[in-house]
């Protein structure tokens, strides 16, 4: 290891630390003198994850379909709704193994699978 000394009178704190010897290259010193204390660290950006789309369509079911209160087959339902029933739609999503679409209620959104991620309109027309 190198170091560069200060040609100045030898200083040392209470606590023991010696101001005049710092043990690295030039490079080093040159990156710690331009360090300051607002540099903060990159950050890693998060992955993106999916995404909502907007889509405004109106599917008619071939099958009966729950209507969930969220994109998810967790999520509670709201009704069963028969096929044939016509469905209007404002967004669409691909996540959990399902496309999603949300449906505008009165009260909110309802959110109904239109088939699996691998074939996307299994249970709408």
């Amino acid at each position: 290891t190198s170091y560069l000394k200060r040609p100045r009178m030898h200083t040392v704190w209470a606590n023991g630390v010696d101001l005049d010897v710092f043990y690295g290259d030039k490079a080093a010193w040159d990156k710690y003198a331009k360090a300051t204390k607002s540099s903060k660290p990159a950050s890693k950006p998060k992955p993106a994850g999916p995404k909502w789309v907007k889509e405004t369509k109106t599917y008619t079911l071939k099958t009966a379909v729950k209507l969930r209160t969220g994109a998810s087959t967790a999520s509670s339902f709201i009704a069963v709704l028969p096929a044939g029933s016509t469905v209007k739609t404002d967004q669409a999503i691909i996540q959990g193994g399902y496309r999603w679409v949300r449906q505008p209620r009165s009260n909110g959104y309802g959110y109904l699978a239109t088939g699996p991620a691998n074939n996307t309109l299994e249970y709408m027309k």
